[in-house]
């Protein structure tokens, strides 16, 4: 199987679920938003220091992964996981604890890492506002997606506020 379907680029593209929808369709780019999710956490991957950032982050890339399947074909039964919130809830937490001393939400000196992790929780935001206008027209309506993109991009401002000294 090779990359192009052949069918030509009129606008349109084929979906999981089946069918062609507009590339400029929401659902379209909310999967856009996505795949940039998936290629900064790759980057932050590779950056990280400790092998528990790396699993971490790994971890993410898989969930973000099926959030992906997920908005790509709606339909599927098996949903998102309510496990994989509590989850990433749990380590919010935990970092929120470590991080007792936060006090604001502005940036302080940032090293290249935590630069990096700035833009992917950035992307995240931007993720989660694309999947939040597809569960108001009701395209998708798994609301742990949204909890959990929601929580991964605070892991993320925390992951990166920590690294910045804040």
């Amino acid at each position: 199987m090779g990359i192009r379907s052949g069918k030509g680029d009129d606008g349109f593209t084929d979906v999981l679920s089946g069918g062609r929808i507009g590339k400029d369709s929401l659902r379209i780019k909310a999967l856009g938003d996505l795949d940039e999710l998936l290629s900064y956490l790759g980057l932050v991957k590779c950056k990280a220091v400790s092998l528990k950032e790396k699993s971490l982050i790994e971890e993410m890339r898989k969930d973000v992964s099926a959030v992906g399947a997920f908005v790509a074909d709606p339909s599927r039964a098996d949903g998102f996981g309510r496990d994989k919130c509590l989850k990433i809830n749990g380590i919010l937490t935990s970092l929120e604890k470590e991080s007792a001393a936060f006090k604001d939400f502005s940036f302080g000196e940032e090293d290249e890492t935590a630069g990096f992790l700035n833009i992917t929780r950035a992307v995240a935001r931007r993720a989660e506002r694309s999947i939040v206008e597809l569960f108001r027209e009701k395209t998708v309506r798994e609301r742990d997606i949204l909890e959990y993109i929601n929580c991964m991009s605070d892991v993320l401002f925390l992951m990166a506020s920590r690294r910045a000294g804040k």
